[in-house]
């Protein structure tokens, strides 16, 4: 079979594909991007003290912000998989 063949006959297959490997390359993208909130100058001046010129979050806020993600990710894994059980892995996934 070709790829034009493929194409034409699982187009749904090929959309969900696509939209699972997008959600698996934004859980990783999540979890980098948080840690770099930490050195925006707007973010440290909301939530952050004076500190020298600038502003510098405490040790809470970063302990916490770094913590979070981990934190939801349990949580939803353990929602997951009862919610799987009940509805079925496709409509949670497209849920999600």
């Amino acid at each position: 079979m070709t790829l034009m063949q493929a194409l034409r006959i699982y187009p749904k297959a090929i959309i969900w594909s696509i939209g699972v490997s997008t959600a698996v390359i934004m859980l990783g993208y999540e979890t980098a991007l948080l840690g770099s909130f930490f050195a925006y100058p707007p973010f440290q001046k909301k939530y952050g003290q004076p500190f020298g010129s600038g502003y510098q979050l405490s040790s809470r806020w970063q302990a916490g912000l770094a913590n979070s993600s981990t934190v939801g990710l349990l949580i939803g894994l353990v929602l997951v998989g009862s919610l799987v059980d009940r509805f079925g892995h496709k409509r949670i996934s497209l849920f999600g």
